[in-house]
């Protein structure tokens, strides 16, 4: 009995498994339409002292706010970006003479969220057309962010394990398990900014953000079983 227990094992092919890994990468992409917008106002302000030009740039940013609050902007959604003021001084200096002050300009920018941006072209049609000569210039972007990323990711993800099945196949063997997962990087485009107007700054084109494209890269590593067989069959 022992005997033939002891040939039944010398005739056995032994098979093993080994865990080999794979990695591949992968890109997940979503399709959206901006929701939001953000006109940038630039303007100016001139006095001749600085209190007076103070003064002034006060004028104009309520005056400009309130063109675009006009068009159901809450306050709150607009931002003074920066304001600052220096001096003027005449346009031919003299030599060997200090430069005389003759008077201050404040520059400023505003940022105002317009969350219809239906509403942006009529906005920059009546700033435009405001007597403060305003530079302008929007950005669409949206509200869905974070909605649209998690999309793009399990978009990646399925393009990732899809992949790496592939190559399975071809190898003769299947996926086994997720090893890791890292995200490697992931593009919400902005508009890239849009000038409004002509090169005498008034009026404009109609402006409607137009369908952008999101993305999600990641790079996934899996486990594939790989099958060794080895004989313990031995010549007698």
């Amino acid at each position: 009995m022992r005997l033939f227990s002891l040939a039944l094992l010398c005739g056995l092919t032994l098979t093993a498994t080994v865990l080999a890994d794979i990695t591949v990468t992968a890109t997940g992409t979503v399709t959206y339409t901006p929701n939001l917008a953000t006109v940038a106002v630039s303007f100016s302000a001139n006095g001749d002292t600085s209190p007076a030009t103070w003064n002034r740039y006060t004028e104009v940013r309520k005056k400009l706010c309130e063109i675009i609050e006009g068009h159901g902007v809450k306050s709150k959604d607009i931002k003074t970006i920066n304001a600052d003021i220096n001096r003027r001084y005449p346009g031919v200096s003299v030599p060997g003479e200090t430069p005389k002050v003759i008077g201050f300009t404040v520059n400023a920018s505003l940022a105002a969220t317009v969350r219809d941006v239906s509403k942006v072209t009529k906005i920059l049609d009546d700033l435009s057309n405001s007597a403060f000569d305003p530079q302008l210039r929007v950005e669409f972007s949206t509200t869905e962010r974070e909605k649209l990323l998690d999309l793009a990711r399990e978009q990646a993800i399925a393009e990732a394990k899809r992949k790496a099945t592939l190559y399975a196949k071809a190898a003769e063997t299947a996926v086994d398990r997720v090893k890791s997962i890292e995200e490697l990087g992931e593009y919400l485009p902005a508009s890239g900014g849009l000038k409004y107007g002509g090169p005498s700054g008034k009026g404009g084109p109609g402006l409607a953000p137009a369908e952008q494209t999101l993305s999600v890269r990641v790079r996934v590593s899996y486990s594939l079983p790989i099958p060794l067989s080895t004989s313990s069959r031995r010549d007698r």
